[in-house]
């Protein structure tokens, strides 16, 4: 990074997994428009000091982030939802660092308030009222709870956890694929196309885990749920 002139990432567009994602210092960066095919950030993003940057549209396939995120210091940055589908790798030393930010007053998205109940490693400062430090991010995710449980009824998997047969019902539009990922982001199960919203999945050839579940519908809207894999 560090290109005063780049507006956009158009020309990387069939871009899927990545080590790093560091962009930062763009001076004319209004978008991450040329990065919707990226879905697995396999250790750490780092988002910073891009002046025009306003939201993270273009990075809503993103899926899994290893390590680290950090978002700080992007003065009119005031929507961070695109990153509302990523999951963390908890297996890893993860850190969240969200600072400096004075336009973002919404941080409480999903991955942003799993990090919260998982560990002590963040740091939450400096930017609007609503996102201006961890225990106002983390009293609004107690509040979005409820919120998110009904959400989460729209994609419901039992048993949970699971030894060997699971049942999965979508409650929304006809499924167009399902694939399975590790905790390393990798695709366990290849892409699945059901003929119908109920169905079973077989686990047992699984080791015993943590497998995050990506369901995507006919009108592209995608869902995702956690299943524990048991031996």
């Amino acid at each position: 990074s560090d290109c005063p002139s780049l507006k956009d990432l158009n020309g990387i567009n069939t871009l899927q997994s990545v080590n790093d994602l560091m962009i930062y210092n763009n001076d004319s960066l209004k978008s991450f428009k040329g990065l919707e095919g990226l879905e697995f950030v396999n250790s750490e993003i780092l988002f910073a000091g891009n002046a025009q940057l306003e939201s993270f549209s273009g990075i809503e396939n993103i899926q899994f982030i290893g390590e680290q995120l950090w978002i700080h210091e992007n003065p009119i940055l005031s929507d961070i939802s695109a990153l509302e589908n990523a999951m963390f790798g908890f297996n890893y030393t993860v850190m969240l660092n969200i600072y400096g930010n004075l336009n973002l007053s919404e941080c409480a998205i999903q991955p942003v308030c799993d990090f919260l109940s998982f560990t002590s490693t963040y740091f939450i400062y400096d930017n609007a009222p609503g996102c201006n430090s961890s225990a106002e991010v983390d009293s609004i995710c107690n509040l979005l709870d409820v919120d998110l449980v009904a959400e989460e009824q729209v994609l419901n998997i039992s048993p949970n956890p699971a030894s060997s047969l699971v049942t999965i019902e979508y409650n929304g539009k006809d499924i167009s694929s399902l694939k399975v990922y590790n905790v390393l982001g990798e695709l366990i199960k290849p892409i699945f196309n059901p003929t119908n919203n109920k169905f079973k999945l077989n686990v047992s050839n699984l080791p015993q885990g943590l497998y995050n579940i990506v369901l995507k519908d006919i009108n592209g809207e995608i869902s995702t749920t956690k299943i524990i894999k048991i031996d």
